[in-house]
C-alpha cells in the first residue's frame, strides 16, 4: 500500500477504535497510516442507516459502522482479521470481505513450479544444443 499500488480508505470508526485501545504503541503505528488513505470516510446518517441493515446480520455496532463506512466509498475489498465479521459475513454487494493472513496461494505456486520445469527443460535442450553443434556454452567467458 505505501508503494501506492494499493489504496486504502480511512475512516473516523477506525480512529475511535484505535483511541479506544489501550496499547499506545499499536496506537501510533496504525494512525501513522492515517496520512497515506485514499479517502475519509466521516459517520453520517447515510452511514449509520447501512450500519443498522448490516446489524441485522448478527455484526457489532463498531463492525457494522466500519463495513458501511467502506461500501459508502465503494472499496473493492474489505480485509479484516476479525473472527466475528468474517464469520458472518463474505461479500456486501460487489464488495468482498477477506481475511489477508488466509490468502490462496494455489496459482501462485502452481505458476512457479511450471516455470521451474520450464527452466529445466530449456536447460537440458541447450545442453544438447551445445554438445551437437559445439557452441562452446559451459566453456568459461574469461579466459587467461
Amino acid at each position: 500500500m505505501r508503494s501506492g499500488e494499493l489504496e486504502y480508505v480511512w475512516s473516523d470508526m477506525l480512529v475511535t477504535e484505535v483511541q479506544d485501545s489501550q496499547f499506545w504503541e499499536r496506537q501510533e503505528m496504525i494512525l501513522a497510516w492515517a496520512d497515506g488513505a485514499c479517502e475519509y470516510v466521516i459517520t453520517t446518517p447515510e452511514v449509520e442507516c447501512r450500519a443498522e441493515e448490516l446489524m441485522a446480520l448478527g455484526l457489532k455496532t463498531a463492525d457494522a459502522i466500519h463495513l458501511a463506512s467502506a461500501e459508502m466509498a465503494c472499496c473493492d475489498w474489505f480485509l479484516t482479521v476479525d473472527k466475528g465479521i468474517l464469520k458472518k459475513v463474505r461479500n456486501i454487494g460487489s464488495m468482498r470481505v477477506a481475511n489477508p493472513l488466509e490468502y490462496d496461494y494455489t496459482w501462485p505456486l502452481v505458476m512457479l513450479a511450471c516455470l521451474g520445469i520450464a527452466a529445466l527443460i530449456l536447460g537440458f535442450v541447450l545442453k544438447a544444443w551445445d554438445k551437437k553443434k559445439g557452441l562452446g556454452l559451459e566453456e568459461p567467458n574469461i579466459k587467461d
